[in-house]
């Protein structure tokens, strides 16, 4: 079975915002195509920060490479009971994660990596 991989929203900021890491996040959108999983809460951070740079269109296009998972009220629970500081974002998306079986979540903050390192239901991953 294919390795589940869960991407924290910032990678893909970092491509269509072209910034530092862009290449790299190309790489691992790329290299792991057909497995890779967003939040629904991620592709609303897309769409918003990225209309700044595309129009929605293109932005709708990006995001028909991912398979966006739904947030739930459960995430919602889980995040409240499980938060490891006053970042409830990171808590949601790890959630999201979690509860739909994928193995790893990469991102570039490394204070989520940090915070969530040691989880045994999922690996976390700080890309750079």
């Amino acid at each position: 079975m294919a390795s589940r991989i869960f991407l924290d929203a910032n990678i893909i900021l970092e491509v269509i915002g072209k910034r530092k890491y862009k290449e790299l996040s190309k790489k691992i959108i790329t290299d792991n195509e057909g497995s890779v999983f967003i939040s629904a809460l991620s592709a609303h951070l897309i769409v918003y920060f990225g209309s700044k740079f595309y129009d929605l269109d293109r932005i709708n296009d990006l995001l028909l490479g991912f398979e966006i998972l739904p947030l739930t009220s459960d995430d919602i629970s889980w995040a409240f009971a499980n938060r490891r500081d006053s970042d409830f974002e990171d808590a949601m998306q790890i959630s999201v994660a979690i509860r739909n079986g994928c193995d790893q979540l990469i991102t570039l903050d490394k204070s989520l990596a940090r915070k969530y390192a040691g989880l045994s239901s999922i690996k976390v991953v700080q890309l750079a």
